[in-house]
């Protein structure tokens, strides 16, 4: 711990002062095509080829969950499953279309998001959790939404979302909060 302080104050640029843990979630509705997924999958690449990945135990770069959702949430990429950034954007290009019949509900992969995949994240006073969710549309359930968006703040997750359809239920319970 002193040897980390000491890097952080040092002007050592190997561990910067604020660590990542980000997850980001695929929708996987009934609605997806093939067409649309690649386009979610072509924007995780790219949001991922910027970021540094987290390699050591030292608490630089980010580390990485993918999970997919429609009705219900499934993890696809772990947090402990890739340090390498190279085999991790390997994984995301490898990443398959499991379209379910199912309608999606953003407020549920909140929920399960900042329940169950922020469990267990690095400890840090300036750890910063982020979450990114893709969605091809809005979800119909907006209390499950609100709901979700109140308990994700008071997790100290920051939400983003990233829609290639108009989501005003969610961009208004983004904006309440």
């Amino acid at each position: 711990l002193i040897w980390d302080v000491f890097l952080l104050f040092s002007g050592h640029k190997d561990c910067p002062a604020y660590p990542t843990e980000l997850v980001i979630a695929l929708d996987m509705s009934e609605d997806v095509t093939a067409e649309v997924f690649e386009r979610m999958r072509a924007t995780v690449h790219h949001l991922l080829e910027d970021i540094s990945i987290a390699e050591s135990n030292c608490p630089r770069g980010a580390r990485v969950a993918v999970v997919s959702f429609s009705s219900s949430v499934k993890y696809l990429i772990r947090f402990s499953d890739y340090q390498r950034k190279k085999h991790l954007l390997t994984e995301v290009n490898n990443i398959a279309l499991e379209r379910t019949s199912s309608r999606r509900n953003i407020g549920a992969a909140m929920r399960f998001v900042a329940r169950h995949v922020f469990k267990r994240t690095r400890k840090g006073l300036l750890m910063r959790k982020v979450a990114v969710f893709i969605t091809n549309g809005a979800s119909q359930d907006v209390d499950a939404i609100n709901t979700a968006v109140l308990e994700i703040k008071a997790h100290d997750i920051h939400p983003a979302v990233i829609s290639f359809k108009n989501v005003p239920n969610v961009l208004s319970a983004l904006e309440v909060s």
